[in-house]
């Protein structure tokens, strides 16, 4: 599917959502109209590797997020510190899960002016995640009026394979059953009546 806004303006600035008919799973992204008088930032850039992670029932995932901002020197205009949510889409209603991510490590300031790019990391743990963990998570930086977000990692879990556990407990119960069958026919037979 295709959104076509001709001659953007500032007024078009906004989150544009997408979801497919009859499906549970949607997309979604902000469209910032960068005014050439206003050079808060000169860029803003939200990366997030893997672009799918695979993880089984139970198990541990950690998703990352790598913010790269780099200020103008009219950004000191802007107050107060970049925030950091996570959001995910899937089988379930979409929600802001995560406020102010972990840090994981410090932020890099490269060597050089004011202006020169800062690089953080940030880390969204999930503990023993479940099936309801699965769909995709979106980080969003939000900073001095702008929000960018991120290309967004598919997470999916796995059930591990049962079915060889369900062979196993299906011959071993037959095998059960094949022993009382052979223990009433050896009892019937010593005290000689006949079986029904």
């Amino acid at each position: 599917m295709d959104l076509n806004i001709r001659s953007v303006s500032k007024e078009d600035e906004a989150n544009y959502f997408c979801q497919e008919q009859y499906s549970n799973y949607w997309s979604g992204f902000f469209l910032s109209v960068k005014d050439p008088n206003d050079q808060r930032f000169v860029s803003q850039t939200v990366v997030q590797q893997p672009v799918s992670a695979s993880a089984q029932l139970g198990d541990p995932v950690a998703l990352q997020c790598s913010i790269t901002s780099q200020r103008t020197d009219h950004s000191n205009q802007c107050q107060g510190e970049p925030s950091v949510y996570w959001f995910r889409s899937g089988s379930s209603h979409p929600a802001a899960i995560y406020m102010n991510g972990n840090r994981s490590g410090e932020c890099q300031n490269s060597s050089g002016p004011p202006s020169a790019p800062q690089s953080c990391v940030y880390t969204l743990p999930k503990n023993n995640v479940d099936t309801s963990d699965a769909g995709t998570y979106y980080c969003a930086l939000a900073a001095c009026g702008e929000v960018v977000f991120g290309n967004g990692t598919k997470l999916d879990i796995t059930v591990p394979n049962c079915h060889l556990v369900i062979l196993v407990h299906r011959i071993l119960l037959a095998c059960f059953l094949l022993v009382i069958l052979i223990l009433i026919l050896i009892i019937h037979y010593r005290t000689g009546k006949p079986i029904p």
